[in-house]
């Protein structure tokens, strides 16, 4: 299933939430108007009683140990980009990131030049606009082949 009303859009965000609304036995509505824009409504079901997985103990807390690396990130959503960053934090990388390939491309090769290369990129796969992660990666290769 696609959804979009944008020409450059890919629609992914609305399949996403009606694949993770359906899996949840629930349903979307939607009242649109040309113009005005939508309006969405979500219906989960409820329950009363607290999920069995909430009241045990965690068997094991895994202890992720600390890493050091600067790591290279692009994605279109700001706040995808807040979570990497946090998450790699948290272990004890340091990030950059970025919304568009060409800006990523850049920034790779100026740590290349400068003898400070990323470690690792993490690349979105669609970029409404600009070339996502299949074609950024094409021409990180052809910078860097052990990219």
């Amino acid at each position: 299933m696609h959804f979009t009303t944008k020409a450059t859009g890919t629609g992914l965000g609305l399949t996403s939430a009606f694949t993770i609304i359906q899996r949840h036995e629930g349903v979307i509505g939607v009242d649109s108007k040309v113009g005005q824009g939508a309006t969405f409504e979500i219906y989960l079901l409820a329950s009363s009683h607290q999920d069995k997985a909430e009241e045990k103990e965690p068997d094991e807390v895994i202890d992720i140990p600390k890493q050091e690396g600067h790591i290279l990130v692009m994605d279109d959503e700001p706040i995808i980009c807040v979570l990497i960053e946090h998450i790699l934090k948290e272990i004890g990388c340091s990030v950059t990131s970025t919304s568009r390939g060409e800006e990523l491309i850049d920034l790779y090769r100026q740590g290349l030049d400068s003898n400070k290369p990323f470690d690792a990129v993490i690349l979105d796969l669609t970029i409404p606009g600009g070339p996502g992660g299949k074609e950024t990666i094409g021409q990180l290769h052809q910078i860097d082949p052990n990219v």
